[in-house]
């Protein structure tokens, strides 16, 4: 009797054990594959709106960046230096769209490699307004290379079968008070500015002048900029989108 009793406590325990090991693997695995996990990244997003599948598909992403960037095989969660560089992190919510956008550099030294990285999601099933580049890891122009250059190829650069990057995503994103430029990709993969606008006036009627003479002079504001730098914002396609 005390034998049997034994061996149900034994088959019992094992129960369990195999029981915990299937929640820590359902609740810890990547459903797209091996990944790199970008280690401070939940301390950036923490108190902001978080899509744990959007997360799941960019750092299994970002293995597979990695591996094509290197000669050697790169195994699961084998590589732990990766960070979100220093002030690079920026999180927006389109509320006319219903799209959740994130975009920061990580830099991971013991491989000397670094990335543009980009991820959106929404709570509109089928939502036509992400883009199908709009989450990716990129490579990084030069200057933005803090290692040096390790001749990137990312899976748009494979694509179009031409590694030359526009000159203009090595000024940006630029932020100033009142404006925010960055660069994404359209569905077509094509390069296309991203402008966020920010205004102090309350959006009311009376005000409809105002605000509209404050977004023209901001719009202005933006092309004197990249005037300034080298670049015709005529020969770009912009996306604005005002804050109020």
């Amino acid at each position: 009797m005390i034998n049997n009793r034994r061996v149900l406590l034994i088959f019992m325990l094992i129960v369990a054990v195999a029981f915990v090991g299937w929640i820590i693997y359902t609740y810890t695995r990547n459903p797209y594959g091996d990944y790199i996990e970008i280690n401070n990244l939940g301390k950036l997003t923490a108190g902001k709106p978080q899509n744990k599948d959007s997360v799941n598909f960019i750092q299994h992403d970002l293995l597979v960046a990695i591996q094509r960037n290197s000669s050697a095989t790169i195994k699961n969660k084998s590589i732990k230096d990766v960070f979100v560089r220093d002030s690079s992190f920026s999180q927006t919510y389109d509320d006319v769209y219903d799209v959740h956008s994130v975009e920061f550099i990580v830099d991971i030294e013991s491989i000397k490699q670094s990335y543009k990285v980009s991820y959106q999601w929404s709570e509109i099933e089928n939502n036509d307004h992400l883009s199908e580049y709009g989450t990716m890891v990129l490579c990084l122009p030069a200057s933005q290379l803090i290692y040096g250059d390790f001749d990137c190829k990312d899976q748009l650069i494979l694509e179009k079968g031409d590694s030359k990057l526009d000159p203009i995503i090595e000024i940006l994103p630029h932020k100033t008070d009142v404006y925010n430029l960055q660069y994404g990709y359209d569905n077509s993969g094509s390069l296309r500015l991203k402008a966020s606008i920010y205004i102090d006036i309350p959006l009311i009627s009376e005000y409809e002048s105002q605000i509209n003479e404050k977004i023209s002079s901001i719009k202005s504001q933006i092309a004197g900029w990249l005037s300034s730098q080298g670049f015709d914002i005529n020969k770009y396609v912009v996306d604005y989108s005002v804050f109020y």
